[in-house]
């Protein structure tokens, strides 16, 4: 392969094709011993930058490098086609100094060609568009050179999303993933006109809009439908659809799609929003989403003269009918929107924050009888008070939503709601064990808006609720228990941009504690520093001001602020963006008055202004009343967490030790008296290879969803560095002491402090073991070998 290394590193010239001959060291699976690697370079404009590609045709596979402006490698992924779901799977090869979306674009080179893919790239982070045009350049060039079927025609590029559990298959390696959530963004539809088309697991948030008999919009020639009024981010929208297309805006063979606001009646003279806006088509074959937004996730600007945004072509109508597709199954389809409100202005809010002064616990029992015939869906307990609110329970016997037949689903719900307000609680729900008083409980604690509830969908699952030895179902008798706390109402104050709130979490990264806090203001302190502390990776310190910054004319207020400390060592230039949150201990009820500001906006760091808080932190008449906690046997409690969101003028690097002259180590384990194994899992002796301590892990049952079936076998770093990668291609093989047709099974990994061991839960079927003929256990002895090539090893620094 020596001469293919070589041409990686081949002068750029556009158009360029290499013919590069090797003799290979061994066929591949179906005994092809092609010598011709070709090797194409060429290079092209985008947006305005210089896209260098490097394609290298291999007998079954394709390796592609992507250079933006440099030659920089950027990170190498491996992307791999999956059976049985024929769906991909993508694994991260080698880290670079570029953040990007390389794996997206491996992920979908295997889609279109079917081949294994390795592709390096360092387009940008953050470069959608960018990152569109290259993935569209590269596969016409692999169209050109008959790597790929001609798919990419006109503007429409498949989007794939992918939620299941699978197996990996990329030669002889086998893995087992559980992808729980998967969201894959797709190369754009459409790169003109900036729109980003992607597929979601997730629902959308705010609103969906269920058609039933769509046909009848098209046939009886419906040119525009308005959805319902909904409510989200404080403001009222609808949805309008175009079930043929905007004619308006001359579109045709296109569902056109918009979010308007409605009802801006109420809304003060000259008012803006902005908003970040997706639209939602629901894939009812997978029960994904087709998702649509702006491509760079930029927001909609609405005024009095624009109270709609979307999407002109939002899906075509032949992809819509496609029956394939799931949009419109037996004439019914479901579309979908989330908001999220960014910026307004026009609209000042003040709200009233009413403490609870005198909070106590209510208990309210709910006898069901006859619970085995309840045929509604949900069920509502009596009304009950509580914190001078009205609350009933809900239950839903069988379930709600997506756990509907396995789970009891139990919510909390406000029933007489005032509207603009806002309760806090604390509750406690039980079903109560009439047998044995092992009740099951779930607690939690919500802020309730209005009368929609909270609760848990997955209380408790049906079977373990209707067996007659729980007790929670006696003489079909269920007792439900509800307990509530009611603590407190919203914020106190946004007027001034800045939000108060209270919080039972402590501050994440410090506390001050201050005693004999009277002292500081009898000896007329002005300002305490307190000790430095680390957050974000830099030096902070709290400032407090015990009689209020006279600098800036405050008076009867206690200021408090976060400052950048010991800000030498940082380099020209330098600037910090973080969300930060000040803290005051309220030790009667253990919880915290916490402040931020109002929006969340980031405080803006730099060598001209180290120092951001808040001049009215809380008035000392306030701090100083004995009823509110914050000063209790004259001893008080700040604190504060910061979350460094961006940074200017730091360069996080990564060093990688590659090994010249790299050679493997074969290590073998000799395990006696096997079937007498009793621990789940047992270690081999530790062995070195590549500078580097190893050992071998075995489950002699299996591991995992293999347990039973399967013998699991690892390979674990036994003397781990941290922040440091060690790069290997291992082998691992159980050996054959009879006929020595040994199971061996071969890979490479990257292994961290996350990952510090890597290998197979399905290495070998028990029942293949424990045949005498097939030589695994001869006289109850194992032999497992393990060989490893460490081939680099990588380190984490900060410049």
């Amino acid at each position: 392969m020596a001469d293919a290394v070589l041409a990686l590193n081949q002068v750029l010239r556009s158009g360029e094709t290499l013919e590069v001959d090797e003799k290979p060291k061994q066929e591949d699976a179906n005994g092809d011993s092609s010598s011709s690697v070709q090797v194409t370079c060429f290079t092209d404009l985008a947006d305005d930058f210089t896209l260098h590609f490097q394609i290298i045709r291999l007998p079954n596979q394709i390796y592609a490098w992507i250079g933006c402006n440099s030659s920089k490698l950027g990170r190498l992924y491996g992307a791999a086609p999956t059976r049985p779901s024929n769906s991909v799977s993508v694994s991260s090869i080698l880290g670079g100094v570029s953040d990007n979306t390389g794996s997206g674009i491996a992920r979908r080179l295997v889609l279109k060609t079917g081949l294994n893919v390795i592709v390096a790239c360092n387009i940008p982070k953050n470069s959608p568009m960018l990152e569109a045009n290259a993935e569209k350049k590269l596969v016409e060039k692999l169209i050109s050179l008959g790597f790929v079927d001609g798919i990419y025609s006109g503007v429409s590029t498949p989007v794939y999303g992918y939620n299941a559990t699978y197996k990996a298959d990329w030669g002889d390696l086998y893995l087992y993933n559980s992808l729980e959530k998967f969201v894959s963004m797709a190369s754009f539809v459409n790169e003109q006109d900036g729109v980003a088309r992607f597929i979601s697991d997730a629902p959308p948030t705010h609103y969906k809009l269920k058609i039933q008999l769509f046909s009848l919009l098209v046939k009886n020639a419906v040119e525009k439908y308005e959805s319902a009024e909904f409510e989200a981010g404080g403001y009222k929208w609808k949805l309008v659809l175009y079930p043929n297309g905007n004619k308006s805006k001359n579109v045709r063979d296109h569902i056109s799609l918009y979010l308007t606001l409605a009802d801006t009646s109420s809304l003060p003279l000259g008012w803006e929003v902005y908003a970040v806006v997706r639209l939602f088509l629901l894939d009812q074959s997978k029960d994904n989403y087709l998702t649509v937004q702006d491509a760079i996730g930029k927001e909609s600007y609405f005024h009095e003269l624009k109270l709609e945004c979307g999407f002109d072509h939002f899906v075509p109508l032949k992809e819509f009918n496609d029956a394939s597709n799931g949009y419109l199954v037996e004439d019914k389809c479901v579309f979908g929107t989330e908001i999220f409100v960014t910026k307004e202005k026009g609209r000042v809010k003040s709200e009233c924050l009413s403490m609870v002064k005198d909070t106590c616990s209510v208990k309210h029992l709910w006898k069901i009888q006859n619970f085995s015939k309840l045929k509604a869906e949900r069920h509502e307990s009596e009304v009950f008070s509580a914190g001078g609110q009205k609350w009933k329970i809900w239950l839903y016997p069988k379930g709600l939503s997506y756990l509907k037949g396995s789970h009891l689903s139990i919510f909390l719900n406000l029933a007489d709601f005032t509207p603009d307000s806002k309760v806090y609680a604390d509750y406690t729900f039980r079903i109560v064990d009439q047998l044995q008083a092992k009740h099951i409980t779930f607690k939690d604690d919500h802020c309730f808006t209005d009368s929609s509830g909270w609760g848990t969908h997955i209380f408790v699952t049906c079977s373990h609720f209707n067996d007659p030895g729980n007790g929670y179902l006696v003489k079909d008798i269920c007792l439900v228990e509800a307990e509530n706390f009611v603590s407190m109402a919203s914020f106190v104050d946004e007027q001034d941009g800045v939000a108060r709130f209270i919080s039972d979490a402590p501050p994440t990264h410090y506390k001050l504690k201050i005693q004999l806090f009277s002292l500081l203001v009898e000896n007329a302190v002005e300002k305490y520093e307190s000790a430095e502390f680390e957050a974000g990776g830099y030096k902070w310190r709290l400032v407090l001001y015990p009689n209020g910054n006279k600098s800036k004319n405050v008076k009867d207020h206690i200021s408090l602020y976060l400052t950048l400390a010991n800000t030498s060592s940082l380099p020209l230039g330098w600037e910090v963006y973080a969300v930060f949150r000040l803290f005051l201990l309220d030790q009667s009820k253990d919880n915290y008055l916490t402040i931020q500001d109002a929006t969340g906006k980031e405080s803006h760091f730099h060598e001209l202004k180290l120092e951001c808080g808040f001049d009215h932190f809380v008035p000392l008449k306030e701090f100083n009343d004995a009823s509110n906690g914050y000063l209790v046997e004259d001893k008080c409690v700040f604190g504060t967490e910061v979350f460094v969101t961006k940074e200017r003028g730091r360069v996080k690097a990564e060093c990688l030790s590659m090994v010249k002259d790299t050679c493997s180590v074969k290590h073998v384990w000799k395990i006696e008296n096997f079937s007498k194994l009793s621990a789940e899992f047992c270690f081999s002796e530790v062995f070195s290879a590549g500078g580097q301590k190893w050992k071998i892990k075995l489950y002699p049952n299996g591991f995992s969803h293999q347990k039973g079936s399967h013998l699991s076998l690892y390979l674990a770093l036994a003397d781990f560095t941290p922040y440091s990668k060690i790069y290997t291609d291992y082998t691992l093989r159980l050996l054959d002491q009879l006929q020595a047709k040994h199971i061996v099974f071969k890979t490479d990994h990257c292994f961290t402090a996350a990952s510090n061991d890597w290998g197979w839960p399905s290495f070998v079927s028990l029942s293949y073991l424990n045949d005498p003929g097939n030589g695994c256990l001869v006289k109850d002895i194992c032999l497992v070998e393990a060989e490893v090539n460490v081939w680099g090893c990588q380190g984490s620094t900060t410049n």
